[in-house]
């Protein structure tokens, strides 16, 4: 064998080594791409869920403001109605030909669609009714 036989092999083998190295740095690097596009995805997914939480809570707002409504929760808002109206106004509901066998039956029906008109004390009638149920219970 001559010395450029030789040097060939050695020298094919370096270029072999050299093409192999490349191959494993070229996936090593397209593994990082992915993991490193990975996180930013999952980053700007929860930056983006943050910003429709705030645009959300913006519009509620908006539809609050818009509409009004005082911040008292539930309980205090049907107390306040119930100490708002007069002493007999709720009786109707315990009168009502539809609603009497609806409160005998007690819990086979847990739920009674009460309809009117506006202002004619079915929300009143009803937190009378759910008060009284729960003093019974």
């Amino acid at each position: 064998m001559t010395t450029w036989a030789s040097f060939d092999v050695r020298f094919g083998s370096i270029l072999t080594n050299m093409a192999r190295t490349r191959d494993v740095i070229d996936r090593e690097a397209i593994t990082i791409d992915i993991v490193q596009s990975k996180k930013w995805r999952e980053e700007m997914d929860f930056q983006l869920s943050l910003k429709e939480k705030d645009r959300l809570h913006d519009q509620r707002a908006s539809i609050i403001a818009w509409l009004g409504i005082e911040h008292l929760s539930q309980g205090s808002y049907c107390e306040q109605l119930l100490r708002d109206c007069l002493a007999e106004s709720c009786d109707w509901v315990y009168k009502h030909p539809k609603l009497i066998p609806w409160l005998e039956t007690g819990s086979k029906a847990p739920v009674v669609w009460v309809h009117g008109k506006p202002g004619a004390g079915m929300e009143q009638g009803g937190y009378d009714v759910q008060q009284k149920v729960t003093r019974l219970t």
